[in-house]
């Protein structure tokens, strides 16, 4: 888990930066979390966007630096097969212009 904090204090700092792309890429939520299954830990992070594919497409051809260390950050972290697709069965939103 050590090694996602100098991610998360980096992001922190550049906060306006890493806002700027999820606005770019039309992401609606980025979210980050520690968790621990069985002893071991892990950082499960969700996205939600208007399209996910534009939002990976514009996140590749970004030009933000934030956007450069994210992906170096992501490869450094990613099992091989840690991408997992899940499509929501249920959202529960108070305030139904937030998607």
């Amino acid at each position: 888990m050590k090694q996602w904090m100098p991610g998360a204090t980096r992001y922190k700092k550049q906060k306006k930066e890493a806002l700027a792309t999820l606005i770019d890429g039309g992401v609606k939520v980025e979210s980050w979390c520690a968790i621990k299954i069985d002893g071991q830990n892990y950082l499960l992070r969700y996205m939600r966007a208007l399209s996910l594919d534009q939002a990976w497409k514009v996140a590749s051809n970004s030009q933000h630096e934030i956007e450069a260390y994210h992906f170096e950050t992501m490869a450094a972290v990613t099992a091989d097969d840690g991408n997992i697709e899940a499509k929501p069965v249920l959202d529960m939103i108070p305030d139904e212009n937030l998607f």
